[in-house]
């Protein structure tokens, strides 16, 4: 028994808001790869880093969030809010 993921990955075609979008699929374990995060699974690699779905809505969700890519952007209130807390739980040790 291996201990590591060998896909096999074929290329198939989604609709994506009535544009056709070529994602890999994976028929052993039924995962489908985003192409953007993943575009070496197109030529049958294996990614260092990639977003899987079992799902082809969630794909297709995924996909079209692409355009603002949100997972890449920090929220800065958030980290001050964080930072805030952070500072009044230090005061209040002393």
């Amino acid at each position: 028994m291996s201990t590591r993921w060998l896909p096999k990955w074929k290329v198939v075609k989604i609709d994506v808001k009535g544009k056709e979008v070529e994602v890999c699929y994976d028929d052993d374990l039924k995962l489908y790869a985003c192409p953007f995060c993943n575009p070496i699974c197109k030529k049958g690699g294996i990614p260092d880093y990639s977003t899987y779905f079992y799902h082809v809505e969630d794909l297709i969700a995924h996909i079209i969030a692409h355009k603002n890519a949100l997972w890449l952007k920090k929220r800065p209130q958030e980290i001050r809010e964080e930072e805030e807390e952070g500072e009044e739980e230090e005061n209040e040790e002393d």
